[in-house]
């Protein structure tokens, strides 16, 4: 079994950029929200698809969750081998779902498998539209780091230092929405 690591970041709500190319972030291919759809790299667009929600578990690991879905990052069939697929699927608690974040420095962070210890890899280290996300072995290279950049949500605010501001937005946001 792989050994939890450290909180090393909040929980909250980010876009997972790449090392090789910062203009590229990681993304549920087409918006899909259907088990099994496929994640990729994609020119960062400020799209749902590409936000993720990155909760700690409390047990060394953090759950992953694309904001537009709902569903967890997933190892393809809890695969053990190189090359296995990086895909959304509804969330089960397994540990194809749950995540070592590791700091490595300068900003960066990459992403180990629970399940296989393996790292999650920008296939060929090309930062181009499409380029599939799959499962590595760790190599300290650019292909397996990746910036962590926060975003604010409503979901994140704090509502003991600003109760009601929570409900005074999302009736904002409803009224603009008709």
């Amino acid at each position: 079994d792989i050994i939890g690591g450290d909180k090393t970041i909040e929980s909250g709500t980010y876009i997972i950029r790449s090392a090789i190319n910062e203009k590229f972030a990681i993304e549920v291919a087409n918006a899909s929200k259907d088990n099994c759809a496929n994640v990729q790299l994609w020119k960062y667009s400020a799209t749902l698809q590409q936000k993720f929600r990155v909760v700690y578990l409390d047990n060394g690991f953090y759950k992953i969750t694309a904001k537009h879905s709902g569903k967890s990052l997933d190892v393809e069939n809890a695969s053990k081998e190189k090359g296995a697929n990086v895909q959304q699927y509804q969330a089960n608690g397994t540990n194809a779902q749950q995540w070592i974040i590791k700091d490595v420095g300068d900003g960066y962070y990459s992403i180990i498998s629970k399940c296989n210890g393996l790292y999650v890899d920008v296939y060929n280290a090309i930062a181009t539209n499409g380029t599939n996300i799959q499962m590595c072995d760790g190599n300290g290279l650019s292909a397996q780091k990746f910036i962590f950049e926060k975003i604010d949500t409503i979901e994140d605010l704090d509502t003991a230092k600003y109760p009601g501001y929570k409900e005074q937005i999302e009736k904002l946001l409803k009224s603009y929405k008709g």
